[in-house]
């Protein structure tokens, strides 16, 4: 099988992981909230870690669109799949607005760096893989 055919593959086990790490951190964030008094950090660390995995959705989503995995005629597709950037940057931005709305039920910084949690999680599996590649060698 040639790395290009198993690449919608590769990509569709990695979002599956991706969804497991996140469900397990908005649990973690869900007992943070009920247990601690910190309920507007974590309430915060939610919105911004939902919305980033959101954008990494919608990423993967336009990566299928734009492969031509998905679909049969492209040209709506593809419109749709070139406002991506647009739509993610107007997600991050009304989260931010709603902390702003709600400042006593959302922090806004735990909202900012829930907003690149997810890049950080992605980042630190890419690390711990090349480190995995490494010690195989």
């Amino acid at each position: 099988m040639s790395e290009k055919a198993s690449s919608p593959h590769l990509l569709k086990s990695k979002m599956k992981y991706y969804f497991l790490i996140a469900v397990l951190t908005v649990m973690v964030f869900l007992v943070g909230f009920f247990i601690t008094p910190f309920q507007s950090i974590f309430l915060g660390l939610i919105l911004g870690f939902s919305i980033s995995f959101l954008n990494l959705w919608t990423t993967y989503r336009n990566a299928h669109i734009i492969g031509g995995i998905h679909a049969p005629s492209k040209w709506p597709f593809m419109i749709l799949a070139s406002l991506g950037f647009v739509f993610r940057i107007f997600l991050a931005i009304t989260a931010i607005w709603v902390a702003i709305q709600y400042p006593e039920r959302f922090h806004i910084i735990a909202v900012v760096i829930g907003l690149g949690l997810m890049y950080a999680i992605m980042m630190l599996d890419m690390i711990v893989k090349s480190f995995k590649a490494k010690e195989v060698k």
